[in-house]
């Protein structure tokens, strides 16, 4: 498996995740994108990666989505929300269930 990142740009906030080689959550970060989509791009990436302890050069893909995706000069790919959200689940139900996310219904949080 390969060590990629996926760089979320939104109009509000830009999120950046990087999956391990076992497909394994390494790093992740959020900023305010405020009107500079690149530069937002690269702060979140460059957070995600020290918090994963890793080099860019160490990235084998970098996937761009989001409201701003193709303002990131330097990723590998973009892609649709949609098409994105279509993986996630897709790979979500690949993970043993006692390993999935579980959400907690607004009635119950108070």
């Amino acid at each position: 498996m390969s060590t990629i990142i996926g760089i979320d740009v939104g109009s509000t906030y830009t999120k950046a995740l990087i999956l391990g080689e076992g497909g394994e959550i390494a790093g992740r970060a959020m900023t305010n994108t405020s009107f500079q989509l690149a530069k937002a791009a690269r702060w979140a990436m460059d957070l995600a990666l020290e918090r994963a302890g890793l080099e860019e050069s160490e990235l084998d893909y970098i996937v761009a989505t989001g409201f701003g995706r193709h303002q990131v000069p330097f990723r590998d790919v973009n892609v649709t929300d949609l098409t994105a959200s279509a993986r996630g689940a897709a790979f979500r139900r690949t993970l043993p269930s006692s390993s999935r996310w579980r959400a907690t219904p607004s009635s119950a949080r108070g």
